[in-house]
């Protein structure tokens, strides 16, 4: 090798240890986001202490709602921006690593800048939207305390709207963002959108997402609800009456937590007496489970605890709940429904109210052990008195012949209340056929009518009167 040859390796050699002690010796350029958080908290936040909290993907309106209520306090605002950077990640990067990696960039990502926050519209009770923050950074004034905080997706494995949502707080006082974590856990559980609602938690096929539905029930007043004499006491007794003294008792050291089970025939005015408890307890969160529902057990008693006073609503309970010799094996939903009755604090305001048509199908360890089903009442066929006030109450608006109700009474013994209100319906349709309104304009439905539509539901054989709720070992159509 040449002189010359020796004297360009040495130059380039010396020329590429400038560059590095010029690079080292060079001031880094503060990441946009380290920057802003930085002014803002007046400290470098490399030396704060993170705290978080992570919620689960239907509590996501109910931090929205806690934010807002927070920044609407005397003396305190906030101001949202959000991240810009590809997401493409499980999961969104947490505050530590954002304030800490090189140039605000993440795994090769590129520099992460400041934007527009990312918001979900999530649709809450009587169709309302609220948009909620998905991502984003805030800046929290509290007087004279200032804090960051940053809302997050967690690790959704594929589904962005299944995935947990975690809230990060940092100030320059540790105990500072503890505080501010506190205050908005507790308006989570204070002003929570499902609070006094009728919802039910489903689970569905695209990959297993959860979510939560807000549902409507019928209003249904005392007068709509005909049981034999005595009987609606006896359950309003453990249900409504509960409800209305629920500070006295357990201010006597009563506990609150109960089961009730009403079983009974098909047709019978089961579910017709849980839509009357609804409603008869407005402030009440009730959740109904059903269906696919009925694997999300466990999630619904953490919200009934959490939402109490509360009502566990499971109805055809049979279906989980079949004695285990019925059901030749373990049944790890009942399993859970037990243990989730047995783990509720005594004094948990918390009703479970579970309904069957097939009590003598259910695991005694659950129908016959108070603690888990305090009282099980029987709502039974309706006598012959019952008959003749359902008949009324399903013709309140209708001109009944009252001389030949006595015989469709006599004649309709072992039918449930919904085939009697089926009878009228469809004795009304016969009427209305011949178009005979009465003197008030009401329709009028004749003897005829009714004896045609009992003839009618009664024809087909022992199957369709099973159907319709017919229960005669001997049908007498007369």
């Amino acid at each position: 090798m040449s002189d010359d040859d020796e004297g360009v390796k040495a130059f380039g050699a010396s020329f590429q240890g400038f560059l590095r002690n010029m690079a080292n010796q060079s001031p880094t350029e503060e990441p946009p986001v380290v920057r802003w958080v930085r002014e803002h908290l007046g400290v470098d936040p490399a030396e704060l202490v993170v705290v978080s909290a992570t919620f689960p993907p239907h509590d996501v309106p109910n931090l929205q709602r806690a934010l807002d209520g927070w920044a609407d306090e005397p003396g305190r605002s906030l101001e949202v921006r959000g991240l810009r950077q590809g997401q493409a990640h499980f999961h969104s990067p947490s505050l530590s690593q954002l304030l800490s990696t090189q140039a605000g960039g993440l795994m090769g990502g590129g520099p992460t800048e400041l934007g527009p926050a990312s918001y979900e519209d999530r649709v809450l009770q009587d169709d309302t939207v609220l948009s909620c923050l998905s991502l984003g950074l805030l800046r929290l004034v509290d007087g004279d305390v200032r804090a960051i905080a940053y809302v997050h997706k967690g690790i959704s494995f594929g589904d962005a709207e299944q995935a947990s949502v975690a809230l990060e707080v940092l100030a320059v006082d540790v105990d500072a963002s503890r505080a501010v974590l506190a205050d908005l856990r507790a308006r989570i559980r204070r002003d929570n959108v499902y609070r006094g609602q009728v919802i039910s938690i489903s689970t569905s096929e695209h990959f297993g997402k959860v979510k939560v539905e807000f549902h409507r029930v019928p209003k249904v007043s005392r007068g709509d609800i005909v049981l034999p004499v005595g009987l609606l006491d006896r359950i309003e007794r453990h249900t409504t009456a509960f409800a209305r003294h629920r500070e006295r008792l357990r201010a006597a050291g009563q506990h609150l937590k109960r089961g009730v089970l009403l079983h009974g025939p098909p047709g019978t005015g089961k579910t017709l007496s849980v839509r009357y408890l609804v409603s008869e307890m407005p402030d009440r969160t009730v959740l109904v489970l059903s269906g696919s529902g009925l694997s999300n057990l466990a999630a619904t008693c953490q919200l009934a605890r959490l939402l109490a006073p509360s009502t566990v609503l499971i109805e055809d309970v049979d279906l989980i709940a079949k004695s285990r010799e019925v059901n030749e094996g373990a049944n790890p939903i009942l399993f859970e429904l037990l243990n989730q009755m047995d783990g509720l604090d005594q004094d948990a305001d918390v009703l479970f109210l579970l309904t069957t048509n097939r009590f003598q199908v259910l695991e005694e360890a659950l129908s016959s052990r108070p603690g888990r089903v305090d009282v099980s009442i029987e709502v039974p066929l309706p006598d012959e008195a019952a008959r003749r006030a359902l008949i009324a109450l399903y013709g309140r608006e209708l001109d009944l012949p009252g001389a030949a109700l006595d015989g469709i009474v006599r004649r309709t013994e072992g039918v449930s209340a919904a085939f009697l209100r089926e009878l009228v319906r469809k004795a009304a349709l016969r009427a209305a056929e011949q178009e005979t309104p009465d003197a008030q304009g009401r329709l009028a439905v004749s003897a005829q009518d009714l004896d045609g539509a009992l003839r009618d539901m009664l024809s087909g054989g022992k199957v369709a009167r099973a159907i319709v709720g017919f229960r005669q070992a001997e049908d007498e159509v007369g």
